[in-house]
Parts: C-alpha cells; sequence; structure tokens
C-alpha cells in the first residue's frame, strides 16, 4: 500500500470520482451537500455525514435481501413450536409500510454463516457459539 494518491478517483480521498468508484449514489452526495451548505469558512466533517446520507437514500431505494454465502446447518432440537415451518412476511422497505414483501420460511433447520460459529468458550465470544456445561448437556447460544 503506497502513502500517495495515483489520482483523483483514489478510493481513500472524499473527490468526487472516488466517491462514484466506492459505489456512492449520486442522491447521497447530493444529500450531502444540501446538509453541509455553502460557507467561505474552511470546515472538517466526520466522513459519518456523508455514510448517513448514504443510509438515508439506500433505505429508501435499496430492497431488503438476506443470504448466507458460507452456511452451516443448525437443527433446532428443543424449538418444540415449530413443527411444521411458519412463513414470516418480510417487508422490502421496512420504512414504507405499504411496500412489497418477500416471505421467510423460519423452522427446525436454519443456517448461519461458518464466520458467526466458533468452538470456543463462552466467556471468549459473544457470537453464536458452541460450549460445554458441566451440568447440562451441550448447549447452543
Amino acid at each position: 500500500m503506497t502513502l500517495y494518491s495515483a489520482d483523483w478517483d483514489d478510493p481513500r480521498l472524499f473527490t468526487l470520482p472516488a466517491l462514484r468508484r466506492r459505489g456512492f449514489p449520486a442522491d447521497a452526495v447530493n444529500e450531502f451537500c444540501i446538509r453541509m451548505g455553502v460557507t467561505g469558512a474552511q470546515i472538517t466533517v466526520d466522513p459519518a455525514m456523508i455514510e448517513a446520507c448514504v443510509r438515508d437514500v439506500l433505505n429508501n431505494k435499496a430492497p431488503r435481501t438476506m443470504v448466507v454465502l458460507d452456511p452451516i446447518r443448525v437443527d433446532i432440537e428443543n424449538f418444540q413450536e415449530c413443527k411444521d415451518p411458519m412463513v414470516l412476511p418480510v417487508p422490502d422497505f421496512p420504512a414504507v409500510p405499504t411496500s412489497d414483501s418477500h416471505n421467510i420460511t423460519f423452522g427446525n433447520v436454519i443456517y448461519i454463516e461458518r464466520d458467526d460459529f466458533k468452538e470456543v468458550s463462552l466467556s471468549l465470544c459473544s457470537r453464536f457459539i458452541f460450549y460445554w456445561n458441566k451440568s447440562k448437556s451441550t448447549c447452543y447460544v
């Protein structure tokens, strides 16, 4: 990694070509400019400000989807209510109650990301983990 920028579209910069190369929507950049206003003074703005504008724009334009790229199958044995899989509607745009929705199935079998599972002691990890309890059988958290 070099410390020098090769061009104005280097993704480490906050120039318009760099933001475009990083995939920032034009509407988000316009919203950011509107929020900042026009001033002759030099100011420093936290990068989280433009990221908030991107979230606001994408919240209304990008439908919600879910995917598990590297799945691990998890069988839930002690979930008695789920003998038959439940079909749950999930809105494509949660901020718009009248938007379309898609269905997800929740049952005794779920799939989690391999990176979210670690075989370690409970005190070392706060993700979906496998641990042994001396007084009980194997448990999942």
